[in-house]
């Protein structure tokens, strides 16, 4: 079953609110927490796996704030890292037999 099959079967509960929950747990605020995406790419995981543990269905990138003004020359960089970390985590609960359903959304 693709993507848009299972959305008219089924409601699907997603992350959000990650800069938020992330700035609660780190105690900063004003920073860009895209940017953890290259510096500590282990947060990062760290909150997309409670996101599930909790009962999402799917992650997001961290990436609600790239923006070009925001990141400037990075933003590139920052985007690769963000999705590279959310493939990976989904690579890893796969080899640790996770049944979870892959699909990449952009919205442009």
């Amino acid at each position: 079953m693709n993507f848009q099959e299972r959305l008219k079967t089924q409601t699907l509960l997603m992350d959000g609110a990650f800069g938020t929950y992330c700035s609660r747990k780190q105690g900063r605020r004003g920073v860009s927490y895209e940017l953890l995406n290259l510096t500590d790419p282990g947060l990062v995981e760290g909150i997309h796996r409670e996101y599930l543990a909790a009962g999402a269905d799917a992650v997001k990138t961290n990436t609600f704030g790239a923006t070009p003004d925001a990141l400037g020359r990075r933003l590139e960089e920052v985007l690769t890292a963000a999705c590279g970390n959310a493939v990976f985590l989904c690579v890893k609960l796969l080899l640790q037999g996770c049944h979870i359903f892959l699909h990449f959304l952009s919205l442009l």
